[in-house]
């Protein structure tokens, strides 16, 4: 896909530190400039109307205004590693197999601790220490993911056959 192929330019050459931050959490920026000085990456964050402490991130820092579907998509699949507060971004962090943590955007939102939990990752849940680029049991998850995917179609299928037969 062209876009896919030029969302980052050069930039997407370089491991980077994807950055998707939808509250204000400066705590949540101070660690990726840690972890990016540490594993010698860069940062690449998607500024949003929320966000106003971009200035905090001091490590070779790209910036994605804003990204659409697509690169965002892009910007998790070839991350290096991403720092979150979105449901959303750790759900696709997961299923491309692309470590990650998440921080809180406020109280902990009840299907994020469900979705941690749920593939016994809560350790991703940002609680205090310092950032590490561990791999996470993805064959497991992978495994989970799949098993998810069908009891979620197997709904569906019922629920359709359900409404379907009840119209008539």
């Amino acid at each position: 896909m062209e876009i896919e192929k030029n969302a980052l330019g050069d930039f997407s050459e370089r491991p980077y530190i994807y950055v998707y931050i939808l509250g204000n959490n400066t705590t949540a920026l101070k660690e990726a400039n840690q972890l990016a000085k540490k594993e010698n990456c860069s940062i690449l964050i998607d500024l949003n109307e929320n966000f106003d402490n971009a200035n905090l991130l001091t490590t070779n820092v790209q910036s994605a205004i804003s990204a659409g579907p697509l690169e965002f998509l892009y910007n998790i699949r070839n991350a290096k590693y991403v720092i979150t507060d979105s449901f959303h971004a750790t759900c696709f962090s997961l299923i491309n197999n692309v470590p990650f943590t998440v921080f809180d955007r406020g109280a902990v939102s009840v299907r994020m601790q469900d979705l941690l939990k749920r593939f016994d990752i809560y350790d991703r849940h940002y609680e205090g220490k310092s950032l590490s680029i561990d791999s996470l049991p993805w064959e497991r998850i992978n495994e989970q993911i799949k098993d998810e995917r069908k009891q979620g179609i197997r709904f569906l299928e019922e629920a359709f056959h359900e409404g379907f037969t009840k119209s008539k």
